[in-house]
């Protein structure tokens, strides 16, 4: 596929940066087939093409969020009573992925290769639970004319999505862990593997790809890459770090110099201001209190740093999010969804948080 053709499929698909993580290809990938492919046995819809940029240390996707929100408005209508039955199917998941990770974890040192196999064989479909209640959290940033969940059943959803995402950080660690014992078994730097697709590690763990004729292509994915699945089961994967340059280039750009005011959604309502402290770009270790953090997204395994700011600014989200949970229990005034934040806020910008307007201002 060329540059140009994979340009016409992100337009025709109508994709868009919409989110950010700390994610390997090999989960990327996972995410993509979940989301595209696998989601679709649960809800009965599904994303038709996913793609991401990674950077060295984080990975940004593009999807088509409003595409979502809709087949989701449109489920609802016709299946709200199905809602419970929903629930029980991603219950199920859940148990299901904690027993895998047991049973990796249990051949992590006489047979990683086996552990690794455990994981990879359930993991696009543990992803395309998260893509379920994503969809949810995308419907409910775009939900059309008529909100057709009430604040019991968002609850709930809020509720279940967060018990359910913390089984994939302990999958993360758990994966590291594995390959790295791989690696020292088989003289070869083990992290390198997570930089093989869902595809291409399902032929290694068969034994059916020698992963020491790509070591050096992967060293060039650890670095930059350009991931793209859609529904057509059409893989592409690019490492070279000029073609990525200029499959980025047509992306939305931000203005940074330009804008002094970004509106999002109220996370948790309250209004203060003070001085930014940027996770994403940051260069300083973090103040001591009572600033105003702006990321992409929050992670449980912040939690210390959060009790210690004034308010929570994110890229992304919903009121299902975790910065959005985090924000009612500890009361603090949150905006998320803003999609900028972190490139037009820098560290040491003084701002006001205007959580009742959902407005965040330069000062």
């Amino acid at each position: 596929m060329k540059i140009s053709e994979i340009k016409t499929e992100i337009k025709k698909y109508g994709l868009s940066p919409t989110s950010q993580r700390e994610l390997s290809l090999f989960s990327s990938s996972s995410i993509a087939v979940g989301y595209v492919l696998l989601i679709n046995d649960i809800i009965g819809f599904s994303h038709k093409a996913v793609c991401c940029f990674y950077n060295g240390a984080w990975t940004n996707y593009l999807m088509n969020e409003r595409f979502i929100a809709k087949k989701t408005s449109n489920f609802l209508e016709e299946n709200i009573k199905l809602l419970n039955n929903i629930f029980d199917k991603l219950d199920l998941l859940e148990q299901k992925m904690v027993k895998v990770n047991i049973e990796a974890s249990k051949n992590l040192k006489d047979n990683p290769r086996l552990g690794l196999k455990i994981i990879v064989d359930e993991y696009a479909e543990y992803m395309a639970g998260i893509g379920v209640y994503n969809c949810f959290w995308r419907y409910l940033k775009f939900p059309g004319k008529k909100l057709l969940l009430d604040k019991k059943q968002i609850g709930k959803i809020s509720r279940k999505r967060e018990k359910y995402a913390k089984v994939y950080p302990e999958t993360e660690i758990l994966l590291k862990k594995i390959v790295k014992k791989i690696g020292r078994r088989e003289r070869f730097d083990g992290e390198l593997l997570l930089f093989l697709s869902l595809f291409e590690i399902k032929k290694y763990v068969e034994g059916e790809l020698d992963v020491s004729k790509i070591l050096k292509e992967l060293e060039k994915r650890r670095k930059h890459l350009f991931y793209y699945y859609s529904n057509t089961g059409e893989e592409k994967i690019i490492s070279d770090k000029k073609i990525i340059e200029k499959l980025s280039k047509d992306l939305p750009k931000v203005k940074e110099k330009k804008i002094t005011q970004i509106s999002g959604q109220i996370g948790y309502g309250g209004k203060v201001s003070g001085i930014v402290y940027n996770l994403i770009r940051t260069k300083m270790g973090a103040p001591k209190k009572n600033f105003i953090l702006v990321t992409s997204m929050t992670h449980p395994k912040e939690i210390v740093l959060l009790k210690k700011v004034s308010a929570i600014v994110t890229d992304e989200g919903g009121v299902l999010c975790h910065a959005a949970i985090v924000a009612r229990e500890m009361k603090k005034p949150c905006i998320i969804g803003t999609k900028i934040a972190t490139q037009v806020l820098k560290d040491g910008d003084k701002v006001e948080v205007d959580a009742v307007a959902g407005i965040v201002k330069k000062l």
